[in-house]
């Protein structure tokens, strides 16, 4: 795969722990007169994006039964019974904590859909953590990429070595996250939350700053004035994004942090000769939702569920609330080794980065995420 600069995380990135910004001006977002043709619904576009998957099997997906992994599942088995295509795969990986576990949710919707196969993986204690030995390889031949989670791919790509993984990253801020639902229910006709409809209609300067704060309050390793920057930075980039679905659609296709995710993914997959896609972040498919959404969309996260992946997948699943946590799974004893004998300077800017705040931070299970990839750059400096 070429090397793509603009979404190799940056030293500022590490700080805010995301990408921010965007990649080159038009360059996934596609105009009308494109060719060949953009599908114009999200169910034809969706379809144009897995059949190739299928029709190169195996076909795996990557199933904790979210409502993400649930949808993809579920559409790629039913396009492949329509088309006489080999069924996908669903692949479950399991781990040894309770947070983790969705296994009524997993089998009420395997039992739903019926794909070709279902594969559980148990994955070993520490096996997946952020400097563990799956991450490690990642880190040693790439560098640290967005997101610090993402080698979690490679617990699941030797299974699928000639084909494909599909994984529903993305899922949550595509089909949800939509700041200005409530504002949307209200134009439209629909119930709003009245509290989000006064939120929306806040002046931009005070939404910004209420996110400024936020920001800076959950990376309490930053000094000053680092922490305000970073903060103002990310508030900037958030207010930014656009009020009408079809025009957040656009936004969220040329966004760094979402570019960068589905690179890395297909970076780190090709390690073991599978493609690993991340379907909801596709440009067709961001395209055919604008189209079909457009200014107001269809609502809220369950509501835009229902309208798109109601045909597939029943009810309960489409309107769960609640997920899996994963916390444990990522800063386990690897981390906690090294961070007991980091020197809390090596792999961080000193002058930005309080080391010991950083360590105690990621020690009580607090702010994984968001330190990630400043926990491997400095794993990394200190020559694991």
């Amino acid at each position: 795969m070429p090397p793509r600069p603009a979404l190799v995380p940056t030293t500022a990135d590490l700080l805010v722990g995301l990408p921010l910004g965007w990649v080159e001006a038009g360059a996934r977002w596609p105009s009308p007169g494109d060719a060949p043709p953009w599908p114009e619904s999200p169910a034809a576009a969706l379809d144009a994006i897995l059949r190739p998957h299928l029709a190169r099997p195996p076909c795996l997906v990557a199933f904790s039964g979210g409502r993400d992994s649930s949808a993809l599942l579920a559409w790629a088995t039913r396009l492949a019974r329509l088309e006489r295509l080999e069924a996908p795969i669903a692949a479950t990986l399991r781990f040894d904590f309770a947070a983790t576990r969705e296994d009524e949710w997993q089998e009420l919707v395997v039992a739903h859909v019926g794909p070709g196969d279902w594969l559980q993986v148990n994955v070993v204690e520490d096996e997946l953590d952020l400097v563990g030995p799956i991450a490690a390889a990642g880190l040693g031949r790439h560098g640290v990429l967005f997101p610090p989670n993402g080698h979690l791919v490679r617990a699941l790509t030797p299974l699928a070595r000639g084909g494909s993984l599909l994984v529903g990253t993305g899922g949550d801020e595509v089909l949800g996250g939509w700041a200005w639902s409530a504002l949307a229910d209200a134009l439209a006709g629909r119930s709003p939350s009245w509290r989000g409809v006064a939120a929306a209609l806040a002046p931009a300067r005070l939404r910004r700053e209420m996110v400024r704060r936020r920001s800076g309050w959950t990376l309490p390793w930053l000094r000053e004035p680092a922490r305000s920057r970073v903060a103002t930075a990310y508030a900037a980039f958030a207010a930014e994004a656009p009020r009408g679905w079809s025009a957040r659609m656009a936004w969220l296709a040329g966004s760094r942090v979402w570019n960068a995710a589905a690179w890395s993914g297909a970076l780190l997959g090709g390690d073991d000769g599978v493609v690993v896609a991340a379907p909801f972040l596709d440009a067709r498919w961001l395209r055919a939702l604008a189209l079909a959404g457009g200014r107001l969309g269809w609502g809220d996260r369950t509501a835009t569920m229902a309208a798109v992946f109601g045909s597939v997948l029943p009810d309960e699943v489409l309107g769960r609330a609640g997920k899996a946590s994963f916390g444990r799974v990522f800063l386990g004893g690897h981390t906690r080794r090294f961070l007991e004998g980091w020197d809390g300077v090596r792999g961080v800017d000193a002058h930005a980065v309080d080391g010991e705040a950083l360590r105690r931070a990621a020690l009580s299970g607090e702010g994984h995420f968001a330190a990630g990839m400043l926990l491997q750059s400095a794993w990394l400096e200190s020559g694991p």
